[in-house]
């Protein structure tokens, strides 16, 4: 619970929309995102696999997205993994951030 503790605005995100357009929303985020690369789209699953890479060593990152529902809300979950080295800097929580911000701003 590490990542909890150092960045506990991370958590995620829930909308009263239908996975469906949850899920098309996110695709659609997902491949507007600068460095962002949609590697892999499964709607029948709430699956999106994106590769970002970094601008400054070009480093890729593997984006995991998610999308399910639970109860009476959709639930969208980001998780950001770096490919190479221990520390990123915070990159991927801005990483994780960019695509939620973007998100609540196209679902409510």
């Amino acid at each position: 619970m590490i990542h909890a503790q150092a960045y506990p605005d991370l958590v995620p995100q829930r909308f009263g929309a239908t996975v469906a357009e949850v899920m098309l929303a996110a695709e659609n985020v997902a491949r507007s995102l600068k460095r962002w690369i949609v590697v892999e789209v499964a709607p029948r699953a709430g699956l999106i696999r994106a590769v970002y890479t970094t601008a400054l060593f070009r480093f890729k990152d593997d984006v995991t997205v998610r999308v399910r529902r639970d109860g009476e809300t959709t639930v969208v979950s980001v998780r950001s993994r770096s490919r190479v080295g221990k520390g990123d800097l915070g990159q991927n929580a801005r990483t994780i951030r960019a695509f939620q911000r973007a998100l609540g701003q196209l679902v409510e």
